[in-house]
């Protein structure tokens, strides 16, 4: 009887062969969580992104507010300049004695322009509140030639009873702008966020980018900028003499025969590297200044920087409404530190400090001429 237990073939006797895995590296193994340096690196990283991205969005906002202030400065600059140019050929009402020589003759003109300019074109609440001067030439008052404008008593009506003397300067502004200009839609040209109330006397003015006033001076003898190029006052912020003057060569261009020209040395605008019958007053030209980012401009505007004393009134100047007056002008400091405009005598002005340097002008605009 053959045997069931046959022999099987090697091969069917051996192991199945393992399947090679490759040997896994020694950090595969489970590792615990950051380390504290590691969360602190990646904190202070983050932090570092985010001061940069900070940064540059904070400088993009300080543009774009400085551009807002320019456009709207562009904007009065416009309908002031549009203004002041009129008088140039403007038609005045006075009637020139029979007989009166040419001088004199122009003489009434460029008073009665100046005055006219003073009324209607107001930086101050007195430029509103006084009327005509009385200036008389060869004997005849001019105080009778010229009524109250029309603007003037708009002015006088949207006047409150006791005005703040807050911004005054930005609110005869926004009077001369809404009130006395010809075009009844000027307005229409500026947005809500370009206007503010003031809520004590709720007289409005224009605001810049960063919300202050927008300041308004119609002669600003004393301010040095590309258009008016020159220094009235010969010592710096230390009182130590600085160079000479610089003088521009176009003379007032509402005086052409020149009438009025500084005589001595001690007037501010005399230039002694020129004669007698050379000398003249320079061209001044409406000043629109906003205090820039620092909301600060330096400049005093009318006499009362703190709301208290007398106001510099153009009606009482002799000749009465004279542009080239200046009185103890000054930015900072002392009263004789920088050239500026009208300050009280024997002010002590500021903190040393010079923060005019942002400040943004209509003279700075390349269409301001």
């Amino acid at each position: 009887m053959e045997s069931t237990n046959r022999k099987l073939p090697m091969a069917a006797c051996r192991r199945p062969a393992l399947v090679r895995r490759a040997p896994r590296p020694a950090f595969c193994a489970l590792r615990p969580a950051f380390t504290l340096i590691e969360l602190l690196v990646a904190v202070t990283i983050m932090g570092i992104l985010a001061s940069i991205t900070l940064f540059a969005l904070s400088g993009a906002l300080e543009s774009a507010k400085g551009d807002k202030t320019r456009a709207t400065i562009n904007k009065l600059n416009s309908l002031v300049m549009a203004k002041y140019e009129s008088y140039r050929t403007r038609r005045v009402p006075i009637t020139i004695p029979t007989g009166t020589s040419t001088q004199l003759a122009a003489q009434y003109r460029v008073d009665a322009i100046r005055d006219l300019m003073r009324m209607e074109m107001p930086d101050r609440y007195s430029d509103i509140q006084d009327n005509p001067t009385t200036h008389s030439i060869a004997g005849v008052s001019t105080s009778s030639l010229i009524a109250v404008p029309s603007a003037t008593q708009a002015y006088r009506a949207a006047l409150p009873a006791a005005p703040n003397f807050h911004a005054e300067a930005a609110k005869c502004l926004y009077l001369f702008i809404s009130h006395g200009l010809d075009d009844p839609d000027v307005m229409s040209q500026f947005s809500e966020d370009e206007i503010a109330r003031d809520s004590l006397d709720g007289m409005r003015y224009f605001v810049d980018g960063w919300g202050q006033p927008i300041y308004f001076i119609r002669w600003a003898p004393g301010f040095s900028s590309p258009l008016q190029p020159w220094n009235v006052n010969p010592t710096d912020a230390l009182g130590n003499p600085t160079a000479k003057a610089t003088f521009i060569t176009s003379h007032d261009p509402f005086d052409p025969l020149k009438v009025y020209v500084p005589t001595t040395a001690s007037d501010p605008f005399y230039n002694p590297g020129l004669p007698a019958n050379a000398q003249f007053y320079p061209a001044l030209y409406p000043l629109i200044i906003s205090g820039g980012p620092d909301k600060i401009t330096d400049i005093y505007f009318n006499g009362i920087p703190n709301g208290g004393g007398t106001e510099f009134q153009y009606s009482k100047t002799s000749p009465p409404n004279n542009p080239y007056v200046v009185v103890n002008n000054g930015l900072f400091g002392a009263p004789t530190d920088l050239s500026s405009i009208f300050t009280p005598a024997g002010l002590s002005q500021g903190d040393g400090v010079d923060n005019s340097i942002d400040n943004i002008t209509n003279h700075d605009l390349s269409d301001t001429q």
